[in-house]
């Protein structure tokens, strides 16, 4: 096992201490519904596997410095997607090398559970977790934990790969149960521009030894695989390839070789979405947990987030089949208060404001909306007295919703449009079209400012039905 150097250990006992003890986490951009940690940089999440009644995320995390930096694995553990426990370090970076601070780093990279527990080759009540990662400049690693995640010991063996490329990154492995297979799945940056890659196949029977299967090009960084329901329907199932930055595609694989039946599509069009994660949950759905990268958190003893965890699904539209996002179910834990309107009219001005006294920095705002004779109707977020606030609004015209500059194009369904909006206080997270199209974007509004507006421009707008839940901390005990 690698030495570790002492002040880390320090860091990850009291990276646990602070975590445990102290829950009235209320710094003004500290998320209060979505997970970050007790203090110090986060990044990309890098694996989410259930096991044991327990939600394992682990991160890229910086136990030393507020900044990106040299970065190790932190880890947290939720029953219920809600409350996370951050916990030590999981698998932690070699010691800085001053000639170059990111030696050693360990990055982006997956979890599996072991199920035959083919590497430590016994039976066990606990099932081994096996994490795949890159460590920088040096190449894929395996480690392994007995003990649900507690503790991590690096593999004395080495992954044999075929024809392994020095520029292959981000290794995410899942099961195919159909031909009894590991399956590895690798992105390579192309050489012509850095900005491009392509995901290359692997399979294994011992999770050591990967032949080569595969390739799809015209995907960035993060690769993910998995099968869903069209429609929830059981004779209907399709997979999505997916990468880091929203794009994916569907179609079938046979466990060797991935066929797409579309063009790359897109579900993701904010500025701050990063390296989605995905694991199922005991009753099947798919959950995706991504980060919220390139925030800012001035002056917090903390920098970064998780956006909240959605639940995935395939529905058909009138141009085929796409994969669709919703906050996961969980977060109805989280409801206080519900404020409800039902085919009320609005109508151009200020003074048309239906959300006159809706006060807060944590909503979720659920809107099905008919625009008549709008030109532009929207929601301002964080509005004050001398600040408009963040503006959440779809244009007819042009057929596109936007947040902070970011847009996605929906067309109507029968003149309605929908949004779903989760507001925290450091970021917002918009959904549409079914959970179709989504605009993730964190901010750093003005804390004293707390209004919510609905507004209409250019004509008269339809609310036909319109739900607000005030959303509780995560670090508040239930009432």
């Amino acid at each position: 096992m690698r030495a570790i150097p002492i002040l880390i250990v320090l860091l990850s006992f009291a990276f646990t201490v602070q975590a445990k003890s102290h829950r009235d986490f209320d710094e003004i951009y500290r998320p209060q519904i979505h997970y970050s940690a007790p203090f110090n940089w986060i990044g990309d999440p890098c694996g989410f596997i259930y096991q044991n009644g327990e939600y394992h995320l682990f991160y890229l995390f910086n136990p030393t410095e507020n900044n990106s930096g040299h970065s190790s694995w932190g880890h947290a553990v939720s029953k219920n997607l809600i409350d996370w426990e951050s916990l030590p370090v999981a698998i932690n970076a070699d010691p800085i090398d001053t000639s170059d601070v990111l030696l050693g780093s360990v990055m982006n990279g997956s979890v599996i559970i072991d199920r035959n527990n083919i590497l430590q080759k016994q039976v066990s009540e606990t099932k081994t977790m096996v994490a795949f990662y890159t460590v920088f400049k040096k190449g894929l690693k395996l480690s392994f934990s007995i003990d649900n995640g507690r503790t991590w010991k690096l593999s004395e063996q080495s992954l044999q790969i075929d024809s392994l490329n020095s520029e292959c990154v981000d290794p995410k492995v899942i099961w195919y149960e159909p031909t009894q297979t590991w399956v590895m799945i690798l992105s390579q940056k192309s050489k012509e521009n850095a900005m491009q890659s392509r995901l290359i196949f692997y399979n294994s029977k011992d999770l050591i030894h990967w032949s080569y299967k595969d390739k799809v090009p015209g995907f960035f960084e993060n690769p993910n695989l998995f099968e869903l329901k069209v429609n929830n329907r059981e004779n209907d199932r399709h997979w999505v390839l997916a990468g880091g930055n929203g794009s994916y595609l569907i179609g079938s694989f046979d466990g060797e070789k991935f066929k797409s039946e579309t063009g790359i599509l897109k579900y993701e069009y904010g500025q701050n979405y990063s390296a989605p994660v995905t694991t199922q949950t005991p009753d099947g759905r798919v959950i995706q947990i991504a980060g919220l990268g390139g925030a800012a958190f001035p002056n917090m003893p903390f920098n970064g987030q998780m956006a909240f965890p959605c639940e995935l699904s395939l529905r058909r539209f009138s141009d085929g089949i796409h994969l669709c996002r919703a906050p996961a179910r969980e977060l109805e834990s989280l409801y206080e208060k519900v404020y409800e309107w039902e085919d009320k009219n609005l109508y151009p001005g200020l003074g048309q404001n239906l959300l006159q006294g809706i006060d807060g920095d944590c909503f979720r705002i659920v809107a099905s909306i008919d625009m008549k004779s709008s030109d532009t109707f929207g929601f301002l977020l964080r509005k004050g007295k001398e600040n408009m606030g963040t503006e959440v609004m779809y244009t007819a015209k042009n057929q596109l919703i936007s947040c902070m500059q970011q847009n996605a194009q929906i067309e109507p369904t029968d003149g309605m449009i929908d949004f779903d909006i989760l507001l925290d206080r450091a970021s917002v997270e918009v959904f549409s079209s079914n959970g179709k199209v989504s605009i993730t974007n964190a901010f750093n509004p003005e804390p004293k400012d707390k209004k919510t507006m609905l507004f209409t421009i250019g004509g008269e707008l339809l609310v036909k039905n319109l739900k607000i839940y005030r959303l509780r901390s995560i670090y508040e005990p239930l009432k």
